[in-house]
């Protein structure tokens, strides 16, 4: 095999690249070098493999730009019927208007999950709809691969209108839902981001953005949901987030920017949700100054943070830009947690009546 492969795939799953042909010591386990690819096996492979339930050969994984591409195409549905996209390179680029990917599987991909880019194609009307997405680019770290995709399991970048609807988004290597790069015009509802490596759902140059009745959980490491720049100057505009339910995040909803950023986040509206057992519940992170403008608000909310040595409202930014830019008002607060604010006509609670928290 001349070309190094970037992962080899038996039936039942991607397997382990290890570090010499002396190390290849257990089942699933490969090694390339010099035009030869190795691999684990206890008997003659060309009977292990061809043996009833085990796939009659271990597959390279070759570049390229996706086990399913549409491109330069319009009202196209891809349906699995239960069946799974996986294992293999990701669905990736899709280029056109009214698309639909309902009811598939997207696991164990390379390079991102599924991904909806327009570099150069206008891509809009994009419709996402009960897919399960997990597990992709697993135990990959490293940032040379593809294109900036390589750690996201759902990216939407500059599509205008779409919808992500019914969805589990879970244990990708770093983001769940990336929704960046000019996105605008769209709805997250309905899903459950969860256990993500790094953020659960990342908002990066979107505008008009809805995010509602979905379940968002157990990422450690970072943020619920967050929002941050790569792209400098595209301003995020007009987001809600309304009736969900956070529990288990590092922050549940957090804001950051950097020395060279010069666009702004505005017109954010936070209301109706439920944050349970998060160690920050919003959070501004530190920052220069400059880059929160607009009507914001944060509103009848149950703000519920990770007992009373943990934050329920903090804004690290200078002067506390943050909160001089948005209306914080009418939301639950537990009684004696720390909170740069409680805002105006806030309830402190000592008993929020949830219903068997711990089962979550």
């Amino acid at each position: 095999m001349s070309s190094p492969p970037n992962q080899v795939f038996f039936q039942r799953g991607p397997g382990t690249r290890m570090a010499s042909q002396a190390a290849l010591k257990g089942p699933q386990q490969w090694y390339w070098s010099s035009g030869v690819l190795y691999a684990y096996a206890l008997s003659d492979p060309d009977t292990l493999y061809a043996s009833p339930g085990i796939e009659a050969s271990v597959n390279p994984a070759t570049r390229g730009a996706g086990l399913i591409q549409i491109q330069d195409r319009s009202f196209v549905t891809c349906r699995s019927g239960g069946h799974s996209i996986s294992q293999r390179r990701p669905l990736h680029r899709l280029l056109g208007q009214g698309i639909t990917v309902k009811d598939c599987e997207v696991d164990n991909s390379v390079d991102g999950g599924l991904v909806a880019t327009s570099p150069t194609v206008a891509l809009s009307n994009v419709t996402i709809d009960g897919c399960l997405i997990h597990h992709n680019t697993a135990g990959l770290n490293e940032g040379a691969l593809g294109a900036a995709t390589f750690q996201e399991g759902l990216t939407l970048e500059g599509v205008r209108g779409f919808a992500v609807r019914g969805c589990r988004i879970s244990s990708n290597y770093a983001l769940g839902v990336s929704l960046k790069h000019g996105t605008a015009n769209g709805i997250l509802e309905n899903c459950q981001v969860y256990s993500n490596g790094l953020l659960n759902v990342y908002l990066d140059g979107a505008s008009q953005i809805t995010i509602c009745y979905n379940k968002i959980y157990d990422c450690a490491a970072d943020a619920g949901i967050k929002f941050g720049w790569k792209p400098a100057r595209m301003t995020m505009d007009s987001i809600e987030i309304y009736s969900n339910l956070f529990w288990n995040n590092a922050n549940g909803v957090s804001f950051t920017a950097n020395s060279s950023v010069t666009a702004q986040t505005r017109n954010v509206r936070i209301y109706g949700n439920t944050f349970h057992s998060n160690q920050a519940v919003i959070r501004w992170k530190p920052t220069v100054t400059g880059h929160y403008s607009g009507a914001n608000a944060i509103t009848n909310n149950i703000l519920w943070s990770q007992g009373t040595t943990s934050m329920v409202i903090s804004d690290e930014t200078t002067g506390q830009e943050g909160l001089s830019q948005t209306t914080v008002a009418y939301n639950a607060f537990p009684q004696g947690a720390a909170s740069d604010t409680l805002g105006t006509s806030a309830r402190i609670i000592t008993d929020p009546s949830f219903v068997n928290p711990a089962a979550l």
